[in-house]
């Protein structure tokens, strides 16, 4: 069993930091994993009315050859909160934050998506049709694959949606000094968007295991180690750890 929270904070690292700080071993959701929250929840519940930033990260730059990219990044490669206020320091451009040559590089290596920025950069940006987004590339690339985003339209043409968001300001953007942001998650029609987000407010979904009555007590219980003989601790730890399962 797992449990969420939606922690904002006029802050968005901070915002961030904290949703961390709850989630511990758990996840703060990208945008695939709240589209999941939102293909399992009701229309109405708050995972669909409210408006919420996601961890997943969409980068542009040039590759060492010289061709201009969109990088997609479902996990946290670059943005943590130190690294948002570091942008902060450095100046944003339009509300990306700037990445250094060697950095951008450095992302290229990892498990990310990378586009050609003319495959997408003068795509729609806009709301459309739940047709047109079927056959969107950028639309994909943000669900996190086809069968994603089919499943997510789907669900928008059963509560009868007509049309959803999907904005951008890539025909902006100057590859020739990489830069990124983070996405962003609207309710209702409003859809994905990337606008100006790297700065100002946050509020994030932080994920994680269940606090139940065993993990809540265990270490509370194994703190009456002390009273038993050193010997016997990991079979003490062992039996409560037993005891608190059968709870």
């Amino acid at each position: 069993m797992t449990e969420t929270k939606l922690i904002y904070n006029p802050s968005l690292p901070q915002a961030l930091r904290q949703t961390q700080e709850w989630a511990g071993k758990g996840y703060v959701a990208s945008l695939p994993q709240l589209i999941d929250l939102r293909l399992k929840s009701d229309t109405n519940s708050d995972f669909w009315t409210k408006g919420f930033a996601t961890t997943t990260e969409e980068h542009v730059g040039k590759t060492k050859l010289g061709n201009s990219v969109l990088v997609t990044s479902h996990r946290t490669k670059i943005w943590t909160p130190e690294r948002i206020e570091q942008a902060y320091n450095q100046g944003l451009i339009n509300g990306a934050g700037k990445l250094e040559e060697p950095e951008f590089y450095t992302l290229l290596d990892t498990d990310v998506q990378v586009t050609d920025l003319d495959k997408v950069q003068k795509l729609p940006s806009g709301r459309q049709s739940l047709d047109t987004l079927r056959k969107d590339t950028l639309f994909i690339l943000r669900a996190g694959s086809e069968e994603r985003a089919n499943q997510y339209l789907d669900k928008l043409s059963e509560a009868d949606y007509l049309e959803y968001g999907n904005f951008h300001s890539l025909i902006e953007v100057n590859p020739d000094q990489p830069q990124g942001r983070l996405l962003f998650v609207d309710d209702y029609y409003n859809g994905f968007y990337d606008y100006g987000h790297l700065y100002g407010f946050g509020q994030f979904v932080g994920v994680r295991q269940a606090q139940n009555f065993s993990t809540g007590n265990l270490e509370r219980i194994l703190a009456l180690r002390k009273f038993v003989p050193e010997i016997l601790h990991k079979d003490f730890e062992a039996e409560a750890k037993k005891v608190l399962e059968e709870k």
